[in-house]
């Protein structure tokens, strides 16, 4: 073995000795078990084309403006709309601006920056994490799911 190879077989000893363990497969979440009366149904199609909240995606949105989707919010909330778009963080004002963003990005082809553009101004990353933190609150509050099932029903 040449002193070239040595060195490399050396170093490549040394890497594997100091790189971290390979990192755990990360779980599979399971989407939570949809009520029927939460199931959308299109009669042009097969009953394959069940669609629940999170995955109603597949669906091409229709032409929902977000200024109906943020004054239905308000409404459902009792909240104004220069509250959802300021700046404010209080929780009653952070929870109907996360339930706009997120039937926003559901119901709209609005981009990411182009909602937080709408929503008072915010990053991009603000809003994926709305639209994580609701995806991520179906599994626990069922009145959470009641309620952006029963805003969805006003534009589909």
């Amino acid at each position: 073995m040449s002193l070239l190879e040595q060195i490399h077989a050396e170093r490549k000893a040394r890497l594997a000795r100091l790189s971290p363990p390979p990192k755990p497969a990360r779980p599979v979440i399971v989407p939570p078990v949809v009520p029927r009366e939460y199931m959308a149904y299109d009669a042009g199609w097969d009953s394959m084309w069940h669609y629940d909240l999170v995955s109603m995606r597949a669906r091409p949105p229709s032409q929902v403006s977000v200024k109906d989707i943020q004054r239905a919010v308000a409404e459902h909330y009792n909240v104004r709309i220069s509250d959802m778009l300021a700046h404010r963080r209080t929780v009653d004002i952070v929870m109907p601006r996360h339930v706009a963003m997120y039937l926003t990005k559901v119901l709209t082809n609005k981009s990411l920056p182009e909602i937080g553009r709408l929503f008072g101004r915010r990053d991009h990353t603000t809003v994926l994490h709305a639209i994580k933190k609701i995806e991520a609150l179906f599994e626990t509050d069922s009145t959470l799911y009641g309620d952006i099932a029963q805003l969805r029903r006003r534009f589909i």
